[in-house]
């Protein structure tokens, strides 16, 4: 039984979802993004939520279902809210400099690094 397929998924105002038989499309602000949901999983949308069914029986599909409901929410958060990654440096011996989307590292032991 998947704890994660178990919860449902809530649907932010400003997101647009659609379902094309497995095909699912969230359309946000920020982004458009589509999947497409294992033959063994479904998801429902009603009332401002998505919920992920699955075929008990099987293994695979549980497995699957919280595959399908984690990615799901993803695709919710990278259409609202973008992808963001956050780096933290900590300790001596290098200096780090970022210059528009690009982050330079220079160390005692590397000349320059480029991220």
């Amino acid at each position: 039984m998947s704890r994660i397929a178990k919860n449902p998924i809530p649907v932010p105002t400003g997101v647009e979802i659609s379902f094309d038989g497995n095909l699912v499309k969230v359309a946000g602000s920020k982004d458009k993004m589509e999947f497409l949901i294992p033959a063994s999983v479904s998801a429902n949308h009603s009332d401002d939520l998505i919920t992920v069914s699955w075929d008990e029986t099987s293994s695979e599909s549980n497995a699957l279902a919280g595959t399908t409901r984690s990615l799901i929410n993803n695709m919710i958060i990278g259409v609202t809210e973008g992808y963001t990654k956050t780096l933290i440096l900590v300790g001596v011996g290098y200096r780090a400099k970022a210059n528009g989307k690009k982050i330079r590292i220079n160390s005692w032991f590397l000349s320059s690094c480029f991220l």
